[in-house]
C-alpha cells in the first residue's frame, strides 16, 4: 500500500516532464509553434523551431554593416529574432540608439508589400532553415518560408489552419553584404 503513492507520483512526474520538456514535441515532429497543442521547450527546441534567436558571428557582422554602412533612411525588413538582435545591439553600443535608432525603421515581412525601398536581413538560422520567425501572440511564433534565388526574394505565409500558402510579395533584390550564411539584401532600384 505504501508503494501505490510512489508509483502514482512517478507516473504523474513522468507525464509532466514528457510534456514540459518538449520531448513529445520532438518525438512527434509536430512543427507548429503558433498554438500549444503539443508543448515545445524553449530551451530544447530553440535550434529547430527558431523560438529563441541565437546569434552567430555572421549575424552580428551583418548587424554591424547595417548600423555602420547602410542608408539610415531605408527601412530594414527582418524576422522577429533579427529585429530583437538589432535592437539589442543598438541598446548595448553607446550612442548608437540615439544616433541611429528609430523603432519604425525595423519592420516585419507583413509590411513588405507597402515599402518602396528596403533592406532585408536574413540571419544564419533563416538561411539554414529557409524560414522566418514572426511573433504572433504572447510566447507564440509563426514560422513562414521564404525563397531567395537568382536575385528574387519571395516571402511565403503559411496558413497553419488549412495548410495553404500565399506569397506576400516577390521582389527583385541584390545582395549587398554577406558574412557566412547571413546576408543583407536590398531591393533593386
Amino acid at each position: 500500500m505504501s508503494k501505490n503513492p510512489q508509483i502514482i507520483l512517478i507516473v504523474i512526474l513522468f507525464i509532466y516532464f514528457a510534456f514540459t520538456s518538449g520531448f513529445l514535441y520532438w518525438v512527434t515532429q509536430y512543427n507548429k509553434t503558433l498554438d500549444l497543442v503539443i508543448p515545445f521547450s524553449w530551451a530544447l527546441s530553440a535550434e529547430d523551431t527558431g523560438l529563441t534567436g541565437v546569434a552567430t558571428k555572421d549575424d552580428l557582422n551583418c548587424v554591424q554593416w547595417l548600423i555602420n554602412e547602410s542608408d539610415k533612411k531605408v527601412k530594414i525588413v527582418a524576422d522577429s529574432n533579427v529585429i530583437y538582435l538589432i535592437s539589442g545591439y543598438l541598446e548595448l553600443v553607446p550612442d548608437t540608439w540615439a544616433m541611429y535608432g528609430r523603432e519604425d525603421r525595423f519592420v516585419t515581412f507583413h509590411s513588405l508589400y507597402k515599402l518602396d525601398d528596403f533592406y532585408i536581413m536574413v540571419s544564419s538560422w533563416n538561411t539554414r532553415h529557409g524560414k522566418m520567425i514572426e511573433t504572433s501572440d504572447v510566447g507564440l511564433r509563426r514560422q513562414n518560408k521564404f525563397l531567395y534565388d537568382n536575385n528574387t526574394f519571395a516571402y511565403i505565409i503559411n496558413n497553419h489552419d488549412d495548410g495553404t500558402q500565399f506569397i506576400v510579395k516577390s521582389e527583385k533584390v541584390k545582395e549587398i553584404y554577406r558574412s557566412g550564411d547571413a546576408v543583407v539584401l536590398q531591393k533593386q532600384r
